[in-house]
């Protein structure tokens, strides 16, 4: 009955669309791990409490930054221009894509790591560290030297391979989950928790080697290492445009954990990482359809069918508006119920949670928007895009953080979501006029 009933779904007409389905496949695996992942937070904050929490945040989060500032991570390039490659079935340029793309991934890891280190002791001194948070980040920047997948995932991406980042995220979280049911008698300290989380990273990293092995070999590419290499401009500064946007977007990601902690305190660090895990739960929804769509746009431009892409980027943009409606609705209705097993109750955690989903909501559902950027190639505008947008929000971050606190944080995220995916979308209604003698890319 079961199996009746999956190729019914699968065999449907919506279903056959590449982006839905892989996006279920996704979804569907990450959504127990999510699940699984929410449980763990659960049990880790009876212990640590949630400054224990903001700790691990603040140490992911210095990590994470070094990491974006210099880690290349060429997914992007890798779907962009591997996606062009297999569709003209040149293999030999797709391996030296692969090559490039990891060569670039292994030595910017390095670079991140070398500067981050060295850096520590002087962005303690001004965000007053102590020495004991000093040495969780230095433990902590281990992670930085096996975040060398972005090629890797875009492979497994180009491949069709949704599957397999399910598979590793309900493991992992398998795996800590015992973990913690195991230790948590015991009561240990915060360093135990911190080891456990830069332990089950670097697992996770070396397991998506594994897999992405595997594709390797049966698609008869492991032996892209061995290609000749050859210095490929256009490739390169795709990559180099895109790691420079994500470095001057990261006041909107890492950096806002820092800021919150300079500003507020680790404890409201702890609040905003306890509203990322509920965020966590929404974005297991969302994700599997961004990490689908890309390569699927990127195929449909490299086919010439761009009117296509606009139509998926459109529809996307309504479900995800109308979803994250519903979910802050259900919020509004039911927060008395678990709330308090997290954080305390009270109206400004209320608030601050409804208004970081009302972020939540604006980011994924103009998430379309940014990849159809990147499939057509478009990324030299994200830099002055990006850059002009982010000086706004730094002031406003600023500004509200002050007067507002957590609320102003979030007000201000908000406000930068929009302001950059409406000047994409003028910028791609622009390009579309130019490319289909003027026809207008319906909002």
């Amino acid at each position: 009955m079961t199996e009746k009933f999956k190729n019914l779904i699968m065999n449907n007409k919506f279903m056959k669309n590449n982006v839905v389905k892989n996006s279920l496949i996704i979804m569907y695996g990450q959504t127990i791990a999510s699940v699984i992942s929410f449980f763990n937070a659960f049990l880790a904050l009876r212990v640590i409490g949630v400054y224990g929490n903001g700790v691990i945040a603040i140490a992911a989060s210095y990590s994470s930054i070094f990491n974006g500032l210099f880690n290349f991570q060429s997914y992007n390039a890798v779907i962009k221009f591997g996606a062009e490659a297999l569709e003209q079935n040149d293999m030999h340029k797709y391996k030296k894509y692969l090559k490039q793309a990891f060569i670039q991934d292994v030595a910017t890891a390095i670079l991140a790591f070398v500067v981050g280190f060295l850096c520590i002791e002087t962005v303690g001194r001004f965000m007053k560290w102590d020495s004991q948070m000093i040495f969780y980040i230095k433990i902590y920047m281990m992670t930085i030297l096996f975040n060398i997948t972005g090629s890797l995932s875009a492979l497994l991406r180009l491949h069709d391979e949704f599957k397999v980042g399910a598979i590793i995220a309900i493991r992992v979280t398998v795996i800590k989950l015992l973990i913690l049911l195991l230790t948590l008698p015991i009561k240990l300290n915060l360093t135990f928790y911190i080891l456990l989380e830069i332990v089950l990273t670097i697992v996770s990293n070396i397991m998506l080697f594994y897999y992405a092995f595997k594709c390797l070999k049966k698609y008869n590419c492991q032996d892209f290492l061995k290609v000749k290499i050859e210095f490929d401009k256009e490739f390169t500064m795709f990559n180099f445009y895109n790691n420079i946007v994500s470095t001057i977007d990261m006041p909107t990601g890492q950096l806002v954990n820092l800021v919150i902690n300079k500003f507020l305190g680790v404890s409201e660090v702890g609040i905003y990482n306890v509203f990322n895990r509920f965020g966590a739960l929404v974005t297991r929804v969302t994700t599997p359809v961004s990490q689908s769509l890309l390569p699927e746009l990127s195929k449909l431009v490299a086919k010439g069918e761009k009117k296509n892409a606009f139509s998926i980027v459109r529809k996307i943009f309504m479900y995800t508006t109308a979803g994250g409606g519903a979910v802050i609705v259900f919020v509004v209705l039911t927060y008395k119920l678990w709330l308090g097993l997290f954080i305390p109750v009270n109206i400004k955690n209320l608030i601050g949670l409804i208004v970081y989903f009302v972020y939540l909501t604006v980011t994924s559902a103009v998430a379309g928007v940014h990849l159809l950027f990147v499939s057509l190639n478009l990324v030299r505008y994200n830099l002055p895009v990006t850059f002009i947008c982010n000086c706004i929000y730094l002031v406003m971050l600023y500004v509200f953080a002050t007067n507002w606190g957590l609320l102003g944080i979030l007000l201000a995220l908000i406000i930068q979501a929009i302001m950059i995916a409406t000047v994409k979308l003028i910028i791609l209604r622009n390009d579309k006029d130019k490319s289909s003698g003027g026809e207008l890319c319906a909002s």
